[in-house]
């Protein structure tokens, strides 16, 4: 009799530790969903907002303005402009690979979101290096970033060359632009 009593009470008692071991894993996974939600989300803004925000508009001006928008921008504005973007990329690229190292999923709609923009950005960011030269940035910082787009999913389309075209005209405009000024500043 005591023995069917040890032997229900271990079983009880084990019953009770594989509960509260479930309901604890369960929370967890709860947790580090909602974390992977957070992060995911805050790359999403990091990428949309702030001094990101601006440089994007700044770039897209280059990129996509109609006529001569691209007057309103300055050649030092593009530079500091594809540095605050190329920052940006990095670390979502930085958070991604740590999300999937830490076995976390993002979910689909807010991947989506976040890998849709890092294609614009790493399309616009391509355009401009390669308007302005590769020696914009070496040649190691720029495997590393292609890395950090990779690992996010992002598949960046390759350039259209009259697009390249486009982009290298208006940047030697602004870059007169600025001779000009420069000049003016001077004599005056």
């Amino acid at each position: 009799m005591t023995d069917t009593i040890i032997v229900w009470s271990s079983f009880a008692f084990g019953l009770v530790a594989m509960i509260v071991s479930l309901v604890s894993s369960l929370q967890t996974s709860r947790v580090n969903r909602r974390d992977s939600f957070q992060m995911a989300h805050d790359m999403l803004v990091d990428l949309t907002t702030g001094d990101v925000e601006q440089a994007r508009n700044t770039l897209g001006i280059l990129r996509y303005g109609a006529g001569d928008w691209y007057n309103n921008i300055t050649y030092s504005q593009v530079v500091e402009s594809f540095y605050v973007i190329e920052w940006a990329l990095e670390r979502t690229g930085y958070g991604v690979d740590w999300l999937q190292t830490a076995g976390r999923v993002v979910q689909s709609e807010l991947r989506s979101a976040l890998v849709w923009q890092v294609v614009e950005l790493m399309g616009t960011l391509t355009l401009v290096r390669e308007s302005i030269g590769r020696g914009m940035v070496d040649d190691d910082s720029w495997a590393r970033l292609n890395k950090c787009v990779a690992d996010t999913g992002a598949i960046v389309p390759p350039l259209d060359q009259a697009v390249l075209d486009e982009c290298r005209r208006r940047l030697r405009v602004l870059m007169d632009h600025t001779a000009d000024q420069t000049t003016s500043g001077v004599a005056g």
